[in-house]
């Protein structure tokens, strides 16, 4: 093995597995309060919507959404492998 080689492997084993800050997201009461009452004006709910409306992230709305389906204030209409599309449920109306 050549001199170069070595230091790179060398170097690769002491470097850090995470060389940025890793950022988790908890889910708020007060988000979720706030998507429940913009969904309250939608017929159709969706995960965009309800980002592009709160300017939230995407995975945050996924998560919010899937929060008020357990509480079975909205059911979904529509699931497939890249989308979910809510009603309001019995429990929201």
């Amino acid at each position: 093995m050549s001199k170069r080689r070595r230091e790179k492997a060398e170097s690769a084993k002491e470097a850090p597995l995470l060389s940025e800050s890793v950022e988790v997201r908890v889910l708020s009461p007060e988000i979720v309060k706030a998507v429940e009452k913009v969904i309250s004006r939608m017929k159709v709910i969706t995960p965009y919507s309800v980002a592009s409306s709160l300017k939230i992230p995407m995975s945050t709305a996924k998560k919010a959404l899937r929060a008020l389906e357990d509480e079975g204030k909205i059911s979904p209409v529509v699931k497939s492998w890249k989308i979910v599309i809510y009603a309001r449920g019995r429990g929201g109306e």
